[in-house]
């Protein structure tokens, strides 16, 4: 990868914060095999930019990006892979950034809902953003794209299969699965979790926005469910869907009965373990309902939260930058600051009282 790419890429994901998404670099595209004794990952390809955005009725959509900066590049192959992706991906948009475009690709790729975008384009689309070329956003930052790389080195010693999942397993996974897989991690690394190391503050800072952007895609499924049967609800979902949560009740019920035969068969006795004392649900069921009650009734705000929970984790928390109302509203200036701030408090607190993480890199939101 060319440092012209990384360039592009940077300002592409800069352009795109400003627009709302959520974003993320460098995103590996990823299946998993059956091994003889264990899965086997297959890495397919990776999308130079990754953006998502909630409407209002908090459905997600995404937005697939590359960027070529040299000349050899051919837009219409890229257009064709593009789509492709967008599809693997379920993104309604796609974004080409190239050195020349051209009127056949533009016209192809417009058919297809890939935008190609030639190196003008893209600073005429920065003006317009009034976009200072000069200062880099949280995330969207060439010194921490260098920091990462050596976090990453530094954290595989502890927590490699932790950390693929972060890189690889989360991309591939629905939203529900995402959620309770993120909050597992947590209390995996919680015991090993050091305050002090960088590396340690940007696993945990990563963790929890693609956790909050998996809360937000997930709510959508409860948006119009009526507030006495969120919990109910919240339960089903977790589970994978209706369907799925009667075929794991049927397991589960199946398991205890095989138990109870076995003691009674084995010891003439009766089982401990009652059917009725299942219960699938995680242990933090309360608090995820809760949470998810305050996100639903503040659709607006909550549509919002990733991009927000993603400037203040990376702009503020990770650079101990200090967080004030001015300073958090010149990077979200059409919203209350305060009710963002609010709703970001709620998942922080979530996430630190499910995953048992002791930590004070926090502090500064909660006390905002």
């Amino acid at each position: 990868m060319s440092t012209n790419d990384t360039t592009l890429k940077l300002r592409l994901s800069r352009l795109l914060w400003k627009m709302g998404y959520f974003v993320r670099r460098n995103v590996p595209v990823s299946t998993y095999t059956p091994g003889e004794y264990t899965t086997k990952r297959v890495d397919i390809t990776d999308i130079d930019v990754l953006g998502s955005i909630w409407d209002e009725d908090l459905r997600p959509d995404r937005i697939v990006c590359e960027c070529k900066s040299g000349g050899r590049a051919k837009p219409l192959d890229r257009c064709f892979w593009i789509r492709g992706v967008m599809h693997f991906f379920e993104a309604k948009k796609g974004y080409l950034i190239v050195k020349e475009g051209g009127i056949i690709p533009a016209s192809v790729g417009h058919r297809m809902g890939v935008t190609v975008i030639d190196q003008k384009n893209l600073s005429d689309l920065e003006k317009r953003y009034d976009i200072d070329m000069d200062k880099w956003i949280g995330y969207c930052s060439p010194g921490l794209d260098n920091k990462i790389f050596e976090y990453k080195k530094t954290l595989k010693e502890a927590f490699r299969r932790q950390l693929n999942y972060l890189i690889y397993g989360y991309w591939k996974d629905p939203e529900y699965y995402q959620l309770k897989r993120l909050v597992t991690i947590g209390r995996e690394i919680s015991s090993k979790f050091s305050s002090t190391s960088d590396a340690s503050k940007w696993f945990s800072l990563e963790s929890l926005c693609l956790l909050t952007s998996s809360l937000v895609t997930f709510c959508q499924k409860l948006y119009l469910t009526e507030s006495s049967r969120i919990y109910d609800e919240t339960s089903t979902q977790l589970l994978g869907g209706l369907i799925s949560k009667i075929e794991r009740e049927g397991i589960a019920e199946s398991a205890v009965k095989f138990f109870e035969s076995y003691i009674e068969s084995q010891y003439g006795d009766k089982s401990p373990l009652k059917s009725e004392q299942i219960d699938l649900n995680p242990d933090y069921m309360e608090k995820l309902v809760e949470l998810i009650s305050r996100l639903v009734n503040r659709p607006h705000e909550a549509r919002l939260l990733p991009s927000f929970m993603d400037v203040v984790c990376f702009e503020f928390l990770f650079k101990g930058k200090t967080l004030t109302k001015d300073e958090l509203h010149s990077y979200s200036e059409h919203n209350d600051v305060f009710l963002m701030a609010k709703l970001a408090k709620n998942v922080v607190g979530f996430y630190l009282d499910s995953t048992k993480i002791k930590t004070t890199i926090f502090e500064p939101l909660i006390n905002f």
